[in-house]
């Protein structure tokens, strides 16, 4: 669930820096919510580092919070652990 709630996280800021440059109405002064739309439109220092971020933002959600991998075969040992088992010679 994470993972998925991280890429469309990632996914929204990408459509906002696409998006930005066609909401700004062009005003040298902009007031209220439009500020924060005429900076994702103008300044390309903010558009890049957005960018990144959500790069960096999805790429840390498919390394962190991707589901298990379902495998469909069964194990054919009972015990599955990763640890090595302790033998008695």
């Amino acid at each position: 669930m994470l993972c998925r709630f991280f890429l469309a996280l990632a996914g929204f800021l990408i459509l906002l820096i696409l998006a930005c440059p066609f909401l700004d109405d062009g005003h040298e002064i902009p007031s209220g919510g439009h500020r924060l739309v005429a900076i994702f439109a103008r300044d390309l220092a903010v558009r890049r580092t957005v960018i990144a971020s959500s790069l960096g933002l999805a790429v840390t959600a498919l390394v962190f919070f991707r589901p298990p991998r379902e495998s469909g075969f069964a194990s054919s040992e009972p015990n599955d652990s990763p640890f090595p088992q302790k033998v008695d010679p």
